[in-house]
């Protein structure tokens, strides 16, 4: 059984953005998206949040002869209806949002 999907931080977010807009993507080409004006440090932080991101089953990477290319996994709806699941379990508490989920018509049955 595959476990449940981690969230995903601002930063390692930011990565995704730049992957979803420009597609697949070395380190260096993402550190100059992500921080133009970037050093080092930069392409340091950005290579640590790939890493996580893969971690995490988010993106994927081609090794080649020359550099590493990333490309995303996860696209952006699923990220956003992994949010959307979690809002609701956090309002109604994990087992009701289910139970609705599950009955169709349920939301309508105390009217």
């Amino acid at each position: 059984m595959a476990k449940p999907p981690q969230d995903v931080t601002d930063a390692e977010l930011a990565v995704l953005q730049a992957l979803w807009s420009q597609g697949p993507a070395t380190i260096r080409q993402l550190t100059e998206a992500i921080y133009p004006d970037g050093g080092p440090a930069y392409y340091a932080t950005v290579q640590k949040l790939l890493e996580r991101l893969e971690g995490k089953n988010c993106i994927r990477r081609e090794r080649t002869a020359g550099a590493h290319v990333f490309s995303a996994v996860l696209a952006p709806e699923d990220l956003i209806l992994r949010w959307v699941a979690d809002a609701v379990a956090d309002a109604f508490g994990e087992g009701r949002a289910l139970d609705r989920q599950a009955t169709p018509g349920a939301a309508n049955a105390h009217r």
